[in-house]
């Protein structure tokens, strides 16, 4: 283990992010002594990573001892940008299901009761958006077809300029979240360093640029790779969702 340490400190690249009240002369002084200089080298490598190997949807079971059925939904997306990995991936999926007020929620939950939770998340370093549902049984096929409907609802551009205002006003909020934490703070920087994300007022002035048409081009890119079923529980339960 020892000598993992001398080869980390002596080769690996090291970055250190310190937050607080705290004197810069002092932290430098500290690092100085304890850490050797090291040439810092940048590469340019996207860490986005999209593969595309399946053209056709998929369908897969696994039956459990709990209580809930639960869906998980694999969605991925071809040929998308830089600007659309960052921001038109946040505010889709937030329209489709990432708030009270979202397409899944208020279609699939509310007006029909088919599931007992469901929403969706962006994962821009796959290239992939999830859906995920708690269901029983008996409502796979109506829930499945009821959450494609949407899919291609979004697609269609059935959603209003208001839907998006609200997702760039919750986004830039969660934003200005970030500076009531230290630890998120932190995180900002490394995923700006690693990650090559905008820091926090870059992304707060470049999601306003996110218009309908922007999303509805992202919509059409959109496909189902995988859906995935955990079965479980009992057919008759009741609803306890509400």
């Amino acid at each position: 283990m020892y000598e993992y340490y001398k080869s980390v400190v002596e080769n690996d690249i090291i970055d250190i992010f310190v937050i607080g009240n705290i004197d810069v002369k002092q932290i430098e002084e500290i690092l100085d002594e304890y850490i050797p200089k090291t040439i810092r080298i940048k590469d340019n490598l996207s860490h986005y990573v999209i593969e595309n190997n399946r053209n056709s949807e998929q369908e897969l079971k696994e039956k459990l001892d709990i209580m809930q059925s639960n869906i998980a939904m694999g969605l991925s997306i071809t040929d998308v940008t830089d600007f659309e990995k960052k921001y038109v991936m946040n505010m889709y999926t937030y329209i489709l299901g990432g708030s009270g007020d979202s397409k899944l929620f208020k279609n699939v939950r509310e007006k029909e009761s088919l599931c007992y939770s469901i929403g969706s998340s962006p994962h821009p370093l796959y290239g992939i958006i999830t859906i995920n549902a708690g269901i029983n049984n008996k409502d796979y096929e109506k829930a499945i077809e009821l959450i494609k409907e949407q899919i291609e609802s979004m697609a269609d551009g059935n959603f209003s300029e208001e839907d998006v205002k609200k997702g760039i006003i919750t986004y830039i909020n969660s934003c200005k979240e970030i500076n009531d934490s230290p630890i998120a703070i932190i995180n900002n920087y490394i995923s700006h360093e690693y990650l090559n994300t905008d820091l926090l007022e870059e992304r707060m002035e470049q999601i306003k640029k996110v218009t309908k048409q922007d999303i509805i081009d992202l919509a059409k890119k959109v496909k189902i790779n995988t859906i995935f079923l955990v079965e479980g529980g009992n057919e008759n339960e009741e609803d306890t969702s509400l």
